[in-house]
């Protein structure tokens, strides 16, 4: 979902991602509350039996899978989703709004699910 109606939204399975720069090299991140619960509710309902999850409190920029990105109308990105590996099999999903750095919404996901089942409907092509 967008920040804001006007801005653009791509998804690197659907059509790719454009040419883009994030300012920030690391990366200190901020919790939504939602992200937080999130998180929790993995933990106590699946971690137990796959390992539990610990969010990282900064990531470097080099470290995260950038698989879906919004941005502004004239190309300045504002929001991404990236890919975080936590362990070989998993990776760590965070929806980062990138002005303040905060982690909206987080997932734990398989490293193989390619997300075939992808509406490609919505996204813009670069």
């Amino acid at each position: 979902m967008k920040e804001y109606p006007d801005n653009k939204l791509y998804n690197a399975r659907a059509f790719g991602l454009p040419e883009f720069q994030i300012n920030a090299r690391h990366m200190r991140l901020r919790y939504s509350r939602h992200a937080v619960i999130r998180l929790e509710h993995y933990n106590r309902d699946i971690g137990t039996r796959y390992g539990e999850v610990e969010a990282p409190s900064t990531i470097d920029m080099q470290d995260i899978d950038i698989v879906e990105m919004e941005t502004t109308p004239d190309g300045l990105p504002v929001k991404i989703v990236g890919r975080y590996a936590i362990d070989p099999n998993r990776d760590l999903v965070l929806i980062i709004v990138l002005r303040n750095s905060t982690v909206k919404t987080m997932w734990v996901n398989e490293r193989n699910d390619q997300h075939y089942s992808l509406n490609k409907k919505g996204y813009d092509k670069p």
